[in-house]
């Protein structure tokens, strides 16, 4: 799996980069069905809305998989907390689509 992530509005640290690419790499194995190099396109913004306090963090996720693309968008107010939803949403969704592909070759 090849995991690319951008950020706008701030840095992001090699420790929390890791930690990101820690949580989606565990997302693989859900992936090794499709036999071929799956790729991860992770979009970090750091929002600055005028009447909130403290910081708003958005995640975009485009997982890439053969036949069918998955978007995912998560907001909260940590990188941790948004990471884990996204991680989440997305193991959610890729088993979603396996129960539908092998519902489609039941039928046939």
């Amino acid at each position: 799996m090849r995991i690319n992530i951008y950020t706008q509005n701030f840095e992001l640290l090699n420790i929390q980069k890791e930690y990101i690419e820690k949580k989606m790499l565990s997302l693989e194995k859900f992936t090794k069905r499709f036999n071929r190099e799956i790729d991860l396109d992770i979009y970090l913004v750091q929002v600055s809305k005028h009447h909130q306090e403290g910081n708003i963090f958005t995640i975009e996720a485009k997982l890439k998989l053969p036949g069918k693309d998955i978007f995912c968008k998560k907001e909260g107010s940590s990188i941790q907390e948004i990471v884990e939803m996204l991680k989440d949403e997305l193991k959610r969704l890729i088993v979603k689509i396996k129960k539908t592909q092998q519902s489609k070759w039941k039928k046939i």
